[in-house]
């Protein structure tokens, strides 16, 4: 998270993109905010190619949780 302007900042890159999610005004908030957003993100990518993929690297990847004390 980047604090800006009194501000938490939630992004990501994707494919070499950045991506806002928002401000917000506390750390755990922006943190959720992202989280929510990469764990989904993750999902979709491990469906999208689930065919292609080892059977427990698939459940390793829709099973993963980030932790706010990662």
């Amino acid at each position: 998270m980047i604090k800006k302007r009194e501000k938490y900042m939630a992004h990501m890159i994707i494919n070499n993109k950045f991506k806002n999610l928002g401000y917000f005004n506390d750390y755990e908030t922006a943190f959720y905010t992202y989280k929510n957003f990469k764990e989904k993100y993750i999902k979709q990518k491990a469906d999208l190619y689930k065919n292609y993929l080892d059977k427990e690297v698939y459940e390793s990847l829709i099973n993963w949780k980030i932790e706010i004390s990662d």
